[in-house]
């Protein structure tokens, strides 16, 4: 089935404080990615969420991507996402409201390419 999943990973260099220069290039490798097992990405990178969001600050943010989260089946981890506040934080919330929760090693299921019948045989 399909399902609509949230991207979280780390957007922040714990170092700097400042946005990780290629933190747009993983997530939005990570929708392409999920695109093309046939479900609807949640990317909080997409320019067009990242529009609305001039001035704002990181709490905006949180609150932002928490209801971003309730509104979808499941959510992506990328590699690298547990040293962020905030993907703990959205972690907290797809665990508590009982969302799916995938990572790259564990990824959810390709439903464009359907799973063989029990009934189909080679020939």
């Amino acid at each position: 089935q399909i399902m609509k999943i949230y991207i979280s990973g780390a957007i922040t260099d714990p170092t700097t404080g400042k946005p990780r220069a290629d933190f747009a290039s993983a997530f939005n490798s990570a929708a392409t990615y999920l695109k093309s097992l046939g479900h609807e990405p949640v990317n909080p990178a997409d320019p067009s969420l990242a529009s609305k969001a001039n001035g704002m600050q990181w709490v905006d943010y949180i609150a932002r991507d928490v209801k971003l989260v309730s509104e979808c089946d499941g959510i992506y981890f990328l590699a690298g996402w547990m040293p962020s506040d905030g993907a703990q934080i959205e972690k907290l919330v797809a665990d508590h409201l009982g969302k799916r929760v995938f990572y790259p090693h564990c990824p959810p299921e390709d439903v464009k390419q359907p799973a063989p019948k029990a009934t189909d045989t080679k020939k």
